[in-house]
């Protein structure tokens, strides 16, 4: 599991599993992205695959997502944010991702 992967999982609420991995929750971003009430029928999915994570939303259409190698980007750290991960949290495992860049290089 990625560094990502583990701080999502620890994160998440309490999700259903689709037949085809997905992991499906309320979106916390759909009022944010301009939905005119907060998503109750678990139109967010989230998947996790080798490392990799993707996100999206069939409510209000948000999808991002991150792979081993790159850095946190804006719309996935915003996402994380609302599922109530701790800034400082978020900036150490940026400062983690970077490292782990740099001693691939």
């Amino acid at each position: 599991m990625s560094l990502v992967e583990n701080t999502l999982r620890a994160h998440l609420p309490v999700l259903k599993t689709t037949s085809n991995g997905w992991l499906t929750l309320n979106c916390p971003m759909c009022v944010q992205n301009g939905q005119a009430r907060p998503d109750t029928k678990h139109r967010g999915g989230i998947r996790f695959d080798n490392g990799k994570v993707a996100y999206q939303c069939f409510n209000c259409h948000m999808i991002t997502g991150w792979h081993p190698g790159s850095r946190l980007g804006f719309k996935l750290t915003k996402l994380m944010r609302a599922f109530g991960i701790d800034e400082g949290d978020i900036q150490r495992l940026k400062i983690q991702l970077w490292d782990q860049v740099v001693e691939d290089l």
